[in-house]
């Protein structure tokens, strides 16, 4: 009974780590790009006092404009990669320790050079 109940608390565990790391995954990518309404480029990012994102951590006299972010021309080409990097199958296998934090970047730089 207690290896069943571990199991199902591992389980719950890697879904809650999956869930986590796919909004992180597509924060990054909203975040970054240059989109007018500020409710979809930062609906991703986290909230709260302690948020890394001025817009939702609302800080005074927050300014978006910054010429450092992506075309909107580039998001959709970029969604297809950050959706590929963090479908629940993927998550899992980097969760898990099947896929190391390197390996990642070599199947984004693969999937760059399938697309061209």
């Amino acid at each position: 009974m207690t290896n069943r109940i571990k199991g199902k608390s591992q389980e719950s565990e890697v879904r809650t780590a999956q869930s986590k790391m796919k909004s992180e995954i597509m924060a990054i990518l909203y975040h970054l790009s240059m989109i007018e309404n500020d409710k979809v480029r930062y609906q991703w990012c986290p909230s709260g006092e302690q948020s890394w994102c001025s817009y939702r951590r609302g800080v005074q006299n927050w300014d978006g404009a910054k010429s450092h972010h992506l075309s909107p021309l580039l998001l959709p080409h970029l969604v297809k990669i950050f959706d590929s990097r963090s479908t629940d199958s993927y998550l899992r296998r980097v969760v898990t320790g099947k896929i190391l934090p390197n390996q990642c970047f070599t199947v984004l730089g693969e999937l760059q050079l399938q697309s061209v």
